[in-house]
């Protein structure tokens, strides 16, 4: 019931649309989380947070997904970023837990919330708990909005795929996809997440054959690593896929000590300029 409920708005939503075009910036950005032994000095949580902050208030995504986000971490991000705001869901078992978050943060004055809600990541959706050969919770979490300038629907989705289980990273493109179908086709659709595989990797054909590749189609594309590991790695894993929009210019945000410090997290953020019509 609560997924007809969900498409059936979606509908409504996308017959009030108007044909007006605008510009939107979707960011992606795994955030790090709290309690690594190994994040102290410049790596920690509270050295780096004014800088992300900078960043953030410098390239004024109109909408932001985060990944691993504490409590403490996002509360702060939205401290200072007034005018924004936000859905959440937590990876814990219940609202009272304190550990890692996915959030969606979005402009009050470029959108109106309509709808949220989320799955897990695993062979029940509906309920609590690790999928196949998972090492962590993973979930998706996803948002609808409506353009203020436009009355057009969007949809956004965030998810965070398990770094361990090579099963559970299949399984959860094939359950995000399944998800992600059930939208009208007209739906102008947005997928974020660190992925924790390349763009390349076989287990990422669901979503590729349903989303195209913001950096794969993007005018002017940045094929920069995402991750960066605190210097010691780098690799393409974080991502944005969309639907029913012209991908502009794409950009890994990757000017190490711009806004402060070397980096702002072990990922960096990444954003696409798109033009939806």
């Amino acid at each position: 019931m609560r997924r007809f409920l969900f498409a059936a708005a979606l509908v409504l939503l996308s017959a009030m649309s108007v044909g007006a075009r605008e510009k939107v910036r979707v960011m992606s950005f795994n955030v790090r989380h709290i309690g690594e032994a190994r994040d102290t000095g410049v790596l920690a949580w509270d050295c780096r947070k004014e800088s992300v902050v900078r960043m953030l208030q410098d390239l004024k995504p109109d909408i932001l997904t985060l990944q691993e986000a504490h409590k403490v971490q996002y509360e702060y991000i939205l401290e200072h970023l007034p005018g924004y705001g936000h859905i959440e869901w937590i990876l814990g078992r219940d609202s009272t837990s304190t550990g890692s978050r996915q959030c969606v943060i979005y402009r009050k004055d470029r959108f109106e919330f309509v709808d949220w809600g989320h799955v897990w990541l695993k062979e029940d959706p509906t309920t609590f708990g690790r999928g196949w050969d998972a090492a962590n919770h993973r979930a998706c979490t996803w948002c609808i909005l409506r353009s203020r300038r436009t009355g057009k629907t969007y949809c956004q989705y965030n998810t965070h795929f398990d770094h361990r289980g090579w099963e559970a990273r299949r399984q959860s493109a094939i359950m995000v996809a399944n998800l992600i179908k059930e939208l009208p086709e007209d739906t102008v659709t947005f997928l974020c997440g660190d992925f924790n595989m390349t763009f390349e990797n076989v287990r990422m054909e669901p979503i590729k054959e349903l989303m195209e590749h913001a950096n794969d189609k993007a005018r002017k594309a940045d094929h920069s690593p995402t991750f960066n590991g605190w210097g010691l790695r780098e690799l393409y894993l974080d991502h944005i896929f969309y639907r029913n929009a012209d991908p502009r210019r794409f950009e890994v945000v990757n000017d190490y000590g711009k806004y402060g410090v070397m980096y702002l997290s072990d990922h960096n953020p990444v954003y696409c300029d798109f033009v939806v019509r």
